[in-house]
């Protein structure tokens, strides 16, 4: 008999799904989104992007990217400038305050639930999930890739 929690496709939704809901419950006293956090997350990790190649690191869709960094401005968290290398870009970047809201947010989600999400999970089963799931993603790119260009 084929079992849901056997799939691949189904129980990595379910657990995203789980892990939206609690980090959303996290978020809100922030005032900031699940959405709106992996951006200003990103951004902290990796100092500034253009407005295209975050769409493209985090794998969504320009238009939502730009929607969400103009809340992140008027927020405060983000600023956004135009690029001297293509005026048609914005590099965007973190405030003082996205900094700050980074920093008292990756503690608390690290040390709660993400701590308590992998709680009894071996470092080389998390180590061989994490594998697998950047596999998958690579084989899902490639896939992608081949049928738009068909």
């Amino acid at each position: 008999m084929y079992k849901l929690n056997r799939n691949v496709g189904f129980m990595t939704n379910k657990v995203s799904n789980k892990l939206k809901r609690y980090v959303g419950v996290e978020l809100e006293e922030y005032g900031i989104t699940a959405e709106q956090w992996v951006i200003t997350y990103t951004l902290y990790q990796n100092k500034q992007f253009n407005q295209k190649q975050l769409a493209e690191e985090l794998d969504k869709d320009p238009v939502t990217v730009a929607r969400i960094i103009d809340i992140l401005v008027r927020k405060d968290f983000v600023e956004k400038e135009i690029s001297k290398d293509d005026r048609r870009a914005y590099i965007v970047t973190l405030t003082e305050s996205g900094k700050k809201l980074v920093d008292d947010l990756k503690c608390k989600l690290t040390q709660g639930l993400y701590r308590r999400a992998i709680e009894g999970i071996s470092k080389e089963t998390y180590e061989a999930y994490l594998e697998a799931l950047n596999i998958m993603d690579k084989n899902l790119t490639e896939l992608s890739a081949r049928s738009n260009k068909q």
